[in-house]
């Protein structure tokens, strides 16, 4: 005997969740596990030229599927340098809202600038030795209504840049989500 409506339609529900889009040279690696998804966007190296001031900036990881989605924790395992003396501690988070502007922290930008992550006050880039930065956070975020428009997420950044440098940052963003019917 068949499969029945029901068992179909499930199946045609977890294909579709597990199509997180990738961001510009990001790679996704999507794993469901009963319903609940554990996504790694690995970031690669990437260079961000920061000018001496306050400036907020980010990089798109990826878009979810059109739904509305919980985001249970994120972690973040990134690795960052500066090409010349730079001992300013950035703000660091994940957001539905790409950092921009003139702002210190991620909060300046809007809340949804760090909407999953909040902004951590990360290790000062120390100038041109590699600083490895790690932080999860758990239970803290809450529903993503991505019902009429696909719901970005973003690594964001902001700082009081005091000098001119230029960044390279490169690591994983693991996203432990979801999908709500």
């Amino acid at each position: 005997m068949g499969k029945s409506i029901i068992e179909t339609k499930n199946k045609v529900r977890q294909a579709l969740v597990t199509q997180v889009t990738a961001g510009t040279g990001i790679t996704v690696d999507s794993t469901p596990s009963k319903g609940v998804f554990v996504t790694k966007f690995t970031v690669p190296s990437t260079a961000q030229a920061v000018a001496s001031a306050a400036l907020a900036f980010g990089k798109l990881l990826g878009t979810f599927p059109k739904c509305s989605i919980f985001i249970h924790a994120v972690g973040l395992d990134i690795t960052y340098v500066a090409d010349g003396a730079c001992t300013v501690q950035a703000d660091i988070g994940v957001g539905t809202l790409i950092g921009s502007g003139a702002q210190t922290v991620l909060s300046g930008v809007g809340a949804t600038a760090e909407d999953c992550l909040d902004g951590q006050t990360a290790t000062a880039f120390n100038g041109t030795t590699g600083v490895n930065y790690e932080i999860a956070k758990v239970g803290e975020v809450d529903i993503k209504d991505g019902t009429t428009t696909a719901k970005s997420l973003y690594l964001n950044f902001a700082g009081n840049w005091a000098t001119t440098v230029g960044l390279t940052y490169s690591g994983v963003v693991t996203v432990i989500w979801s999908k709500l019917q």
